[in-house]
């Protein structure tokens, strides 16, 4: 809970060996309790590469294909791609964006938009990436930046607070069309899980 209101956390470099020390401790099964002292890039640098070193992204890699087939800007779109999360990474995921929105607020040295568009650039590979044996193009991958950029400027509009919330219209399924699909076939365009073609 500490640390927001910090100046450029997460874009300037903490100490590596104090955050290997805790990384270490987390590797061996040790619970880790941040002081109210600690310094907070030295905290956030363990945050970012413990999400960083996580098997997968927050919205799973099998779905890069589908999910950046989706206009950012569709905030139904985006609700019900969010909503229908596995329910820890839906949590993770909305619980990052709202404190990297607070975090974007004290990019002192930054406009607004250069601090934000520097969070997005850092934290697209832990939101969504793709999987390890398939090629992003650059027109995916700045489309999976905007998606971070509206995950974290419409928190609110995007994610419910109620997990009973509607999936509107799909869920992450390997057979359903998301909205603004044309079909729910797109293997060919290497997404969509499942087995090989």
């Amino acid at each position: 809970r500490y640390g927001g209101e910090t100046e450029l956390l997460f874009l300037v470099e903490p100490d590596e060996a104090h955050v290997r020390a805790y990384l270490d401790a987390i590797d061996q099964g040790e619970p880790i309790v941040f002081a109210a002292t600690i310094d907070k890039h030295v905290a956030a640098g363990v945050l970012h590469e413990w999400l960083r070193m996580l098997p997968d992204s927050l919205i799973p890699s099998k779905y890069f294909f589908r999910v950046v087939a989706l206009d950012p800007c569709d905030l139904d779109a985006v609700h019900a791609m969010c909503a229908a999360l596995p329910m820890m990474n839906k949590i993770v995921l909305s619980r990052l964006c709202r404190f990297l929105g607070r975090v974007s607020e004290y990019g002192v040295g930054y406009d607004d938009d250069r601090c934000l568009l520097a969070l997005v650039l850092r934290f697209r590979p832990i939101v969504l990436r793709p999987a390890d044996d398939k090629r992003a193009s650059d027109d995916d991958l700045d489309t999976a930046a905007r998606l971070v950029w509206s995950l974290i400027t419409l928190h609110d509009e995007i994610f419910d607070d109620d997990d009973s919330a509607p999936l509107l219209a799909w869920e992450l399924d390997d057979d359903v069309a998301m909205p603004g699909e044309v079909g729910g076939d797109d293997d060919d365009n290497g997404g969509g899980g499942g087995g090989g073609g």
